[in-house]
């Protein structure tokens, strides 16, 4: 037997009560555990669910709408094997709401270089490129859509950063096979393309030759004659170091260049080091948006 006087702050017991308290105390974590388990099951579910519900799903419609559909179904999956729950919960949406049939609106662009890009998509769909290069247009809107989404929740996003290249490098596919519809501008337009780099290194990414083979494509195409290279660094790191860094960035990036076609005397390039930085930090600071390359192409 045991009894707790209310107030009074003491207890008494025998063996068989101790037993009795350890008895239910294991048995009041057990429920508690299994409480908190049952809170967190439903909104994996949810997801789980929302996922398979989209996987489970005929896509019907035109051939735009269905590659949306496979588009955003893809990027489910990967976020979902990524452990990325919100997202693919989010491009599991996206799948669903095309499957029917329907055509999805792009996302509202978040920063001024979105703002550039949305104008060009626009364009592109002005010019027909849902009908005309149909596949090529819904991947793109999805990469798109993509890149806006993963920076919204995490500016320094990876998942955010490979899927601008993405619609980069897919834009100017686009652009060149609706050209026919477009009224060309005299002589070649400035035009500039962006890679980032790791932390301390100066190593072109599978993304980032990517954006430099869009670079050298619109270069060979619209008769551009000069390219001016610009290296950046994040505060992390002296100044003196990140100076010597840029540099290195700027030449890797040159090399590349000259190899995909560029003709080296077109070339200048210069190293910024932490100065002009995209994101202002403060000092000392790791900044993946900081810690890139700058391609320019000049008439």
């Amino acid at each position: 037997m045991w009894q707790v006087r209310n107030g009074a702050g003491y207890a008494l017991m025998n063996i068989q009560g101790q037993g009795s308290i350890n008895h239910n105390r294991s048995r009041f974590s057990a429920v508690r555990a299994l409480l908190g388990l049952m809170l967190v099951l439903p909104l994996l579910s949810a997801c789980t669910s929302l996922l398979k519900e989209a996987e489970g799903t005929a896509a019907i419609g035109t051939v735009f709408q269905k590659t949306l559909y496979s588009s955003n179904m893809s990027l489910a999956q990967m976020r979902s094997t990524q452990g990325a729950d919100q997202a693919a919960e989010f491009y599991a949406s996206r799948a669903l709401s095309a499957a029917p049939g329907s055509d999805l609106a792009p996302l509202a662009a978040q920063s001024a270089e979105q703002v550039d890009a949305k104008r060009r998509l626009d364009a592109a769909f002005a010019l027909g490129g849902r009908d005309k290069v149909a596949e090529l247009m819904a991947t793109t809107q999805t990469a798109y859509d993509c890149w806006v989404y993963e920076t919204s929740v995490d500016v320094a996003s990876a998942a955010g950063l490979a899927c601008r290249n993405d619609f980069v490098a897919r834009m100017v596919r686009l652009e060149e096979q609706l050209a026919p519809k477009l009224v060309q501008p005299v002589g070649p337009s400035k035009a500039t393309y962006t890679v980032y780099f790791s932390f301390d290194e100066s190593l072109i990414s599978a993304e980032a030759l990517e954006v430099l083979t869009a670079a050298i494509d619109q270069a060979r195409r619209e008769g551009h004659s000069r390219i001016h290279i610009g290296g950046y660094t994040d505060t992390a790191g002296s100044a003196e170091y990140n100076d010597g860094l840029s540099v290195r960035r700027a030449q890797m990036v040159e090399t590349v260049l000259i190899e995909l076609g560029a003709l080296e005397e077109a070339i200048e390039i210069m190293g910024y080091g932490e100065t002009f930085p995209q994101v202002q930090t403060g000092d000392g600071v790791r900044e993946p948006l900081n810690r890139r390359g700058v391609v320019t192409l000049l008439p």
